[in-house]
C-alpha cells in the first residue's frame, strides 16, 4: 500500500500534464467528451492520506525488537553479488558487540519516547541528574528551557522503563570504567 502511494505521489506531476494536454484538446474539439471529470483529483494537500492511530502492544513490541536487532542485521547483510540480501557477511566479535549495544540504545530511545511522550529535542536534552530512579517511584525532571511550552515538568516513568534506564546507566558506567582502566 505504501509503495502504491509513493508511486502515485511520484506520478502526480505527470498526471497533471496529461490532464492539461487532453483538456486543451477538448477545447479544440478533438475529443468529443471531457473524460477528465471522471477522474478524481490528485491534489496532494487535499485530505488525509491515512488515519492516525496508536500502536497496538504487539506492534510496539515488534518495533522495539526490530530497533534492537537492526544495526547487526544491516552489518550482516550482503549488499551485492550472488548472495545479495542474505545474512552471510562476517562481523568481528568486537563489531558485533558494538552493534548490539547500539541496537539496545535505539530500542531504549524509542521506548522512552513512546512511554513518556517526549519529543526528540526534549529527550536529547536530558542529563543523568534529571533522572530520579527510585525503587518504588521514578520520574524525569525536564527543565523549562528544554520543553516546548517552557514550563518544566516532572514525568513519571513506568517501572519497566525505569529498570531499563537503570540497567543502561550501569552498562555505561562499567564501559567507562573499563576504558579508564585500559589507559
Amino acid at each position: 500500500y505504501c509503495i502504491f502511494i509513493a508511486f502515485i505521489i511520484m506520478l502526480t506531476p505527470y498526471f497533471c500534464l496529461f490532464v492539461f494536454f487532453f483538456s486543451s484538446r477538448r477545447r479544440h474539439t478533438r475529443l468529443r467528451r471531457d473524460w477528465s471529470s471522471d477522474v478524481c483529483s490528485s491534489d496532494l494537500k487535499s485530505g488525509c492520506r491515512r488515519k492516525r492511530r496508536s500502536f497496538f502492544e504487539n506492534e510496539l513490541v515488534a518495533l522495539l525488537e526490530m530497533a534492537r536487532r537492526r544495526p547487526l542485521l544491516d552489518a550482516m547483510t550482503v549488499r551485492r553479488g550472488k548472495n545479495k540480501g542474505k545474512l552471510l557477511a562476517k562481523v568481528t566479535d568486537e563489531n558485533r558487540q558494538r552493534l548490539e549495544h547500539l541496537g539496545r540504545e535505539r530500542a531504549l530511545i524509542y521506548k522512552t519516547m513512546v512511554l513518556t511522550g517526549l519529543r526528540k529535542g526534549e529527550l536529547g536534552s536530558i542529563e543523568v541528574g534529571q533522572l530520579e530512579l527510585g525503587d518504588s517511584f521514578s520520574f524525569l525532571s525536564l527543565d523549562p528551557a528544554d520543553e516546548k511550552n517552557g514550563e518544566g515538568n516532572e514525568i513519571p516513568l513506568r517501572q519497566d522503563l525505569a529498570d531499563n534506564l537503570r540497567d543502561w546507566l550501569a552498562d555505561k558506567l562499567s564501559a567507562f570504567q573499563d576504558e579508564a582502566g585500559r589507559r
